[in-house]
């Protein structure tokens, strides 16, 4: 996410929209999560994919993640690494992600359910955002003379 994409839309998803993935396709849970919950794998600015959509599902790479809380739309996150594993830490204790474990069909599904309480947490931790979201050049610029100084 850089200078380019910001401010990020608040407000993007929906909650009858469809599900988004970013997942790598040599991961080994990769067929079980697409066959399970069937969601769209569109590559695009995620300001474009994430439109509309009810759940976005990821490993948790700090874009991806940034994004998804910025606009508001729920996570469901499968961490692949140590940078990914802190990202998705924080998502989990600000309430807007689920991590599905033991990762099985059942519990794919079950997670589903659970997405009214994340979608309210993450519209919450949106609009707790929107000043640093719609403000990002600002305090980017003010940051930098700051450290320059």
């Amino acid at each position: 996410m850089g200078i380019h994409s910001t401010p990020f839309p608040q407000n993007l998803g929906s909650e009858t929209g469809k599900l988004w993935a970013y997942l790598a396709q040599d991961w080994q849970n990769y067929s079980l999560v697409m066959d399970t919950l069937k969601p769209e794998c569109i590559f695009d600015d995620l300001q474009i994919v994430l439109q509309g959509k009810q759940l976005a599902i990821h490993h948790a790479g700090f874009i991806t993640s940034a994004a998804c809380l910025l606009a508001g739309i729920p996570q469901m996150i499968f961490p692949k690494d140590m940078e990914k594993w802190h990202t998705a830490k924080a998502l989990l204790n600000l309430g807007v992600a689920i991590s599905p474990e033991p990762l099985t069909q059942e519990s794919l599904v079950n997670s589903i359910s659970c997405l009214s309480t994340i979608n309210q947490n993450a519209k919450q931790q949106a609009e707790k955002l929107a000043y640093w979201n719609q403000n990002f050049l600002d305090i980017v610029v003010q940051t930098s003379l700051k450290l320059a100084n």
